[in-house]
């Protein structure tokens, strides 16, 4: 069997409109644990890919493995000024990884190009992701909002940036990656402008006009560019999307190419027989989410199951 590129399944179902969550560690990193002020220097400011480096090394000495969950600037030892985060550099950022090895969570920040209060925990996210396959940084970010935003003051001071997977819409069924920049608008209203990582195309800008009877922000789409992206080429169809699963099961061969059967039983351990069949159920029914269906196996276990779908030699097929 020939493999061939797959397609991303994550986005394919491909939905609009949003929400947005709230972080209380936006504003700011932990206080318990003091940096040196004395060392504070305007010249340790740094872009979210220039901490990124710094952070991924300092978790990949608590697991090879680590991969990142959440980046977000913070306002730790900055003074109340609206210019900081100008040019997209921050004096603190903060990250979370994921560790599938330890399944446990870590979180670090960088303060001034030095990790520090790195720690262990059990927190949920979506998914991960690698700045490797990211060419926009902070600063890029920076640029492609200043004109229709100026940095905040109080709660959260200057502009600040935001990397994460973000439900869309409450009917989406997979989460996508989201860059983000916060500051004010012209009214001097918070302003979210959000922006899609690997294009920089502006998806949705959000103003906070208020609060509700239990003191959450509101927060109102002013600029929603979603719907005229998502009209753009047929990604979000799919040729088997009225089939009957006998229809299906005669381009079997196909679908496990183009939704990656092969590929993700490798990566995540599982059963290829569960996972094309979890397939299946997506594209037949109301949810297509294979992967969060599907469970993973010990490697004795795993290796039986793929070799009684492909055969003996089925370690040669990634290979070809």
């Amino acid at each position: 069997m020939g493999l061939r590129r797959c397609k991303n399944i994550k986005h394919y179902k491909f939905k609009l409109i949003m929400s947005v969550v709230l972080l209380a560690i936006f504003t700011g990193c932990s206080a318990n644990d003091p940096y040196p002020q004395e060392e504070i220097s305007e010249e340790k400011i740094c872009t979210l890919k220039e901490a990124w480096e710094i952070a991924l090394s300092d978790a990949q000495e608590w697991a090879d493995d680590a991969a990142a969950t959440l980046i977000t600037s913070a306002d730790i030892y900055d003074t109340e000024n609206p210019d900081n985060g100008m040019d997209g550099k921050r004096r603190c950022w903060t990250f979370f990884f994921h560790s599938e090895s330890k399944d446990k969570q870590y979180s670090v920040h960088v303060i001034e190009g030095r990790p520090a209060q790195g720690r262990e925990g059990s927190s949920p996210h979506f998914e991960t992701f690698s700045m490797d396959d990211i060419a926009l940084d902070s600063d890029d970010i920076y640029l492609l909002a200043n004109e229709q935003l100026k940095g905040g003051v109080d709660w959260a001071w200057g502009y600040h940036y935001l990397l994460q997977y973000r439900y869309m819409d409450e009917a989406e069924d997979e989460p996508r990656l989201t860059f983000s920049v916060r500051g004010l608008n012209d009214r001097d209203q918070e302003r979210y402008m959000i922006y899609d990582p690997y294009s920089g195309n502006l998806l949705v800008v959000l103003d906070k006009t208020g609060y509700d009877s239990d003191g959450r922000s509101i927060w109102e789409i002013v600029e929603n560019h979603m719907e005229a992206q998502n009209r753009q080429p047929e990604e979000s169809e799919s040729p088997y999307s009225h089939m009957s699963r006998e229809e299906l099961e005669v381009h079997r061969e196909q679908i496990e190419q183009e939704f990656c059967v092969y590929e993700s039983s490798v990566k995540y351990h599982f059963d290829p027989e569960e996972f094309y069949n979890a397939v299946i159920d997506g594209l037949t029914g109301d949810r297509f989410s294979p992967f969060s269906i599907c469970k993973s196996y010990e490697e004795e276990e795993w290796k039986k199951r793929m070799e009684a779908y492909y055969g003996e030699d089925w370690e040669e097929l990634g290979e070809r």
